[in-house]
């Protein structure tokens, strides 16, 4: 599997459709978080600055992975990406991950953005988009594509969903996402 950095792509494709319905998802953000009692304070605080989004408390651990999930009745597509984001703080590591039958999708931070106002989102068929965190709030087309010579710089795998799960060391999640 191979690995990629990020930069920025001027290319957009918004007249395709990437994004299923959102009702046909299970969605969580997964994490391996260092300290206890990070992810009910990340939870609390998200939920004071982004008053608009109801809150999201749930979490359960799996093995060594915390599953936080995140139902369309109580996020948007752009606030579950940018809450995944929002989860990475002091070098711990959280992603997206949206279940599908046909096309599931992953989603993390772009580390090469130094302003961490975009995401990566990367799709079973190898799709990648560029997410803009501050206009995915009330965009729900707020990405541009990643294509061509752009797609060295990722720094996510171009894999399927349960292929970046088992790459990331997260197999026991395989079967618990899937129900």
């Amino acid at each position: 599997m191979k690995f990629f950095k990020t930069k920025k792509s001027d290319k957009k494709d918004n007249g395709k459709e990437f994004f299923f319905p959102e009702e046909e998802y299970k969605r969580y953000i997964i994490g391996q978080f260092e300290e206890d009692g990070f992810v009910p304070d990340m939870l609390k605080e998200y939920g004071e600055i982004c008053v608009d989004s109801p809150q999201i408390s749930e979490f359960y651990n799996v093995g060594d992975w915390t599953v936080i999930p995140c139902p369309i009745e109580l996020l948007g597509r752009g606030d579950f990406i940018d809450l995944a984001c929002w989860m990475c703080q002091d070098g711990d590591d959280a992603f997206a991950i949206a279940v599908h039958d046909d096309k599931s999708y992953f989603a993390g931070k772009d580390e090469s953005n130094p302003s961490g106002d975009t995401a990566i989102v990367i799709f079973d068929d190898g799709e990648c988009l560029r997410w803009n965190l501050p206009e995915g709030l009330c965009n729900d087309k707020a990405y541009s594509v990643i294509q061509g010579d752009d797609l060295e710089d990722v720094d996510l795998p171009r894999c399927s969903c349960m292929e970046f799960l088992e790459s990331i060391h997260a197999d026991e999640l395989i079967e618990q996402l899937n129900r």
